[in-house]
Order: C-alpha cells, then sequence, then structure tokens
C-alpha cells in the first residue's frame, strides 16, 4: 500500500483515537437510546451509530480503538519488513549482474 500525500503521512504517524460519543435519537424503526461516535485518525474519520448508554457506547469503543490500533501497527511492522526485504534484494542486483558479466566475459574472449 503506497500513501501519497502530507495528509497520509500525517495518517501514518497518528494513532486512531475516540473523538466523540454523543446521544442521538433512535434511528426511524428502532427504539432505545443511541449514541452517535467519531473515530479519527490524522484526517481520517469514522462515523458511526451504536444503540446502549453512553458509558457502555464507551467502554466498547475504547476497545474498537484499541484492536485499529493493534491492527495499524502490525500492518506497518509488515510493510516495514517489505520495504526492508526489497532493500536487501536491490542491494544483491548488482553482485548478481557483476558475476554474470564475468562468466560471460571469458566465453566471448574464446578464438572462434
Amino acid at each position: 500500500m503506497k500513501y501519497v500525500g502530507s495528509k497520509s503521512v500525517e495518517a501514518l504517524l497518528t494513532p486512531f483515537r475516540l473523538d466523540m460519543v454523543q446521544q442521538i435519537e433512535a434511528p426511524e424503526g428502532c427504539d432505545g437510546v443511541w449514541q452517535r461516535y467519531v473515530i479519527s485518525q490524522g484526517s481520517n474519520t469514522i462515523v458511526g451509530m451504536r444503540c446502549g448508554a453512553q458509558v457502555d457506547v464507551n467502554r466498547a469503543l475504547n476497545e474498537i480503538v484499541e484492536r485499529l490500533n493493534l491492527r495499524f501497527t502490525k500492518q506497518q511492522s509488515k510493510e516495514a519488513e517489505r520495504s526492508h526485504k526489497k532493500t536487501r534484494v536491490v542491494e544483491r542486483a548488482p553482485a548478481a549482474a557483476v558475476a554474470v558479466e564475468v562468466e560471460v566475459a571469458p566465453s566471448d574472449a574464446q578464438p572462434t
């Protein structure tokens, strides 16, 4: 996954966080107490609704944010590892090319 632009770089360095939980009216056709929430990561936002008392919704959303951050951290580690592997391959490529040239050069020098 490639990121372009300053907003994406900002998102790469910013963990997810729960910005807001606010009680709202139940959606049409639903009963009970409902909460609207906003989770952000840099300039990225997740907006949603969840049924339940504010204290219960807060607890559930904090767990979601924690899992998002764990997943995000694991993804960053995997991308760093892939980048490192690509770098090692690039570092080896010139040596392999030189070895091939050395093997080919003597056969070109033989008289026909």
